[in-house]
């Protein structure tokens, strides 16, 4: 069995996505499975996100669940939804769900129970991945471009003309020193969240752009983790200890 996506839900239970059917391993170590005949979209999984009032979100292939600890609600193109594979999932600090499709960004407003478009720019790109900043602005990646998503207000695009090594990319990570990190075909590069907000707005030209050479530390430059994105942050190690 290929399990493409995992999380661990606010009791502790994990969530393991996998190919044909979804797996819920619960803190006792006793597994439940949830498929089609239980209400689930799809037995396809590749996301998984726990909103804050403890609903589970699961991405299918065709359409995006939810699971309110007794029941599944499911969402598809008749709902809003630009494109039925889902590759990333990400609930808000206003509350919603991003949704990254292969056709597109949505956003569910969970208050209206509805899905519309997160963006319409990203309507022809695939978002793999998206990483949310508090309070000020999201991090998108997709196949054409790094989008900057201020809240309700909608998205602005950085592309390749603005510095980046590369129009696809394939996951973007934020860290604690204020860059995003992200992960392409041509390697891993960073820059800072300041310097990509001021290009997303349009007051300077270019970006400063860090790039990793394969020297540093492999000997290939793609990095795009397969059916998922490639990157994660580590946990911190204190000082004097070893990782």
């Amino acid at each position: 069995m290929r399990f493409r996506a995992i999380l661990e839900d606010h009791t502790g239970a994990f969530w393991l996505g996998a190919t044909v059917k979804a797996w819920c391993a619960v803190a006792n170590g006793i597994a439940s499975r949830f498929t089609t005949s239980d209400g689930l979209r799809n037995n396809g999984i590749h996301a998984f996100v726990e909103d804050r009032d403890h609903n589970v979100w699961i991405g299918t292939t065709s359409g995006l669940s939810r699971w309110d600890g007794s029941r599944f609600r499911n969402y598809y193109l008749e709902d809003g939804l630009s494109y039925g594979w889902i590759r990333a999932l990400v609930a808000d600090q206003y509350g919603d769900l991003l949704v990254g499709t292969e056709r597109g960004l949505n956003r569910l407003q969970q208050w209206q129970n509805c899905v519309r478009p997160g963006s319409r720019g990203t309507q022809r790109d695939r978002i793999w991945s998206i990483f949310p900043k508090a309070r000020t602005h999201s991090g998108l990646e997709c196949e054409a471009a790094v989008w900057l998503a201020y809240g309700t207000e909608g998205s602005r695009e950085l592309r390749r003309r603005k510095g980046l090594p590369s129009n696809s990319i394939f996951q973007v990570i934020g860290d604690e020193a204020g860059r995003l990190w992200m992960s392409g075909p041509l390697g891993i590069s960073s820059a800072s969240f300041a310097d990509l907000n001021a290009a997303a707005d349009g007051k300077v030209s270019s970006i400063a752009v860090f790039s990793y050479e394969p020297a540093m530390a492999w000997n290939r430059l793609r990095m795009n983790g397969g059916f998922q994105p490639s990157g994660s942050i580590g946990p911190k190690v204190k000082s004097g200890s070893r990782a």
